[in-house]
């Protein structure tokens, strides 16, 4: 169901940016299912019996959940297992951190309706180069996709005297895809963010972002490459970032009250990780960098040429998560450890074992994808949480057989892989 909330009736006005609702409605499989299930159900006098079973079901839940938020510490072991610590061994907020991790893992895969909220911002300051036509137009569309569960859906339309409360929004993570990559490619981490708490913003660049890098490529890259576009990125992630909040905080838009302005975590895949780098540890964008808590940099790389102004002892105090593979064969280990050399900033660095460039990041690679989920939301809430990266919390949630968390100066050394690179 695709809804402009221009036409809406329910009083939402959208503010400046376009906006829509995608609210994808049950298949007709799993239709036709609920209708195979009430043709075949049981006799009435079986109802006790499933009434019975039911309940013994929901006490089971009930006993779960009370044994997750009532335990005094509860952490996840090496292997996955559950462990009890000492009240004094942990962060303060280290306890409600570790629940949301257990819930993230166990329930990314049973998300079965997210609310996508489509939006366009245009930066009419500057201009963008279309490397299908060859020819450069006035302003800079961002195309941006707001992920977030049904709960956060209903946002009542305050007037323009009233203040927004925001004591109870989720915190935001702005996440930037990897080149001629759109926001479903990630669909596996991003449900898993939207069921730790977060809302999710995507944003889609004019020119590395499907449709239009695919239509380059499809008429032979007549113009280059759009992927040269990536310079200008930073500058649309301040950008995009700034109307986000403006329209979080305007008492008359769809995103009012819908996160917290001050709790935002950047995010980037690949490409997407190059430019959040870039945006927060690249001199040449020291103007533009935005207030946020943090930043997860994974697979990506440092900006190279006349776009590369890193100086560890310049960077600004924002911490930092840099994820790499040891066989990623796009993203060579060499890069990802260069880019988290460059960081001046407390920072971890997560060596994945065996992953793919993609799989490590929507769940072709399973145990890997887990351990990435776990380890993107506790940095995540540790960070809104007011702390700042530590190694040894983080590590008692990782599986130590494909992953490995450090910290320093310096990333450890990674053999390059065999086999030859390809994206």
């Amino acid at each position: 169901m695709e809804l402009s909330l221009r036409a809406a009736s329910d009083g939402f006005r959208c503010g400046g940016p376009e906006c829509t609702v995608t609210d994808h409605p049950p298949s007709a499989r799993s239709k036709a299912t609920n209708i195979e299930s009430r043709a075949h159900r049981r006799p009435r006098r079986h109802s006790r019996r499933l009434r019975r079973i039911y309940l013994r079901r929901r006490i089971v839940v009930v006993l779960l959940l009370m044994v997750i938020i009532g335990a005094p510490v509860v952490a996840l072991t090496r292997h996955g297992g559950i462990a009890r610590a000492s009240a004094g061994s942990q962060h303060p907020s280290t306890h409600h951190q570790v629940a949301q991790v257990m819930v993230a893992r166990s329930t990314a895969r049973g998300v079965s309706r997210i609310i996508r909220l489509n939006l366009t911002f245009i930066d009419s300051t500057r201009s963008t180069y279309s490397y299908t036509s060859g020819m450069t137009t006035p302003g800079r569309r961002l195309r941006v996709q707001v992920w977030h569960s049904p709960a956060w859906r209903a946002v009542t339309n305050r007037g323009a005297n009233q203040s927004v409360d925001l004591t109870s929004a989720p915190p935001l993570i702005v996440f930037a895809p990897g080149y001629d990559a759109s926001a479903l490619r990630y669909t596996p981490l991003l449900k898993a963010w939207v069921a730790a708490g977060f809302l999710v913003a995507v944003i889609g660049f004019p020119d590395t972002t499907p449709p239009a890098s695919t239509q380059a490529y499809s008429l032979g890259l007549p113009f280059g490459s759009p992927e040269s576009d990536m310079v200008n990125e930073p500058a649309d992630v301040a950008f995009v970032i700034h109307e986000l909040i403006s329209s979080d905080t305007n008492s008359a838009t769809v995103l009012t009250g819908r996160f917290d302005p001050t709790k935002i975590v950047l995010a980037g895949h690949s490409d997407g990780a190059n430019v959040m780098g870039a945006l927060l540890y690249d001199g040449l964008y020291r103007s533009l960098v935005p207030s946020v808590r943090g930043v997860m940099l994974l697979s990506g790389a440092p900006f190279v040429g006349a776009a590369a102004h890193y100086d560890p002892t310049e960077s600004p105090s924002i911490p930092a998560l840099v994820v790499q593979s040891d066989a990623d064969l796009c993203n060579a280990p060499a890069q990802g450890r260069e880019l988290y050399d460059d960081i001046g900033a407390a920072k971890l660095f997560l060596e994945l074992h065996g992953a793919s460039h993609l799989g490590a990041y929507n769940d072709a690679d399973v145990n890997v994808f887990a351990e990435v989920v776990a380890s993107t939301v506790a940095f995540t809430h540790h960070l809104v949480g007011g702390g700042s990266p530590q190694v040894s919390w983080l590590a008692s949630l990782l599986t130590q057989s494909v992953a490995t968390l450090s910290s320093g100066a310096i990333a450890p050394e990674i053999a390059p892989p065999k086999a030859a690179p390809t994206c």
